[in-house]
């Protein structure tokens, strides 16, 4: 008895178009989440404003957010998006109750996003998006 393999004459899925249509669209949910991530909350008067440093007098000075430029990195079938500022974690980090530094309750009160619901709000529309890239779409 012999076996022969079927193969079809044409490939159903180009695998290059697919890589690159799944790198664009894991490069462009990165890309959007950073925007949203920069995006500052509206001031509120501090209750009692820092005496010294940098934000004496309650001012904001931009660190924050410049913090998330650059730190955009694409590697295969994977996007980081990261910020540098040290003390990011603590103004945006992850949802309170997760492992690692987390969003502090004060910072949440007072308005910030944190990278957990920023997320979680953006995935849906690009899981559609990979979903259709993946299928050849």
């Amino acid at each position: 008895m012999k076996f022969r393999a079927i193969v079809p004459k044409h490939p159903p899925v180009d695998l290059r178009a697919v890589s690159d249509k799944v790198h664009h669209d894991l490069r462009d949910f990165g890309v959007e989440f950073q925007h949203k991530m920069e995006d500052y909350p509206p001031a509120r008067p501090w209750k009692r404003p820092p005496k010294s440093g940098l934000r004496r007098g309650g001012r904001r000075t931009g660190a924050l957010k410049g913090g998330w430029a650059g730190g955009l990195h694409m590697g295969h079938f994977e996007v980081t998006v990261e910020n540098r500022v040290k003390y990011a974690p603590y103004v945006q980090g992850k949802r309170p109750g997760r492992k690692g530094e987390a969003q502090t309750e004060h910072m949440r009160r007072r308005g910030w996003q944190n990278v957990t619901d920023t997320a979680r709000a953006l995935w849906p529309k690009y899981q559609t998006r990979l979903r259709k890239s993946l299928a050849g779409k």
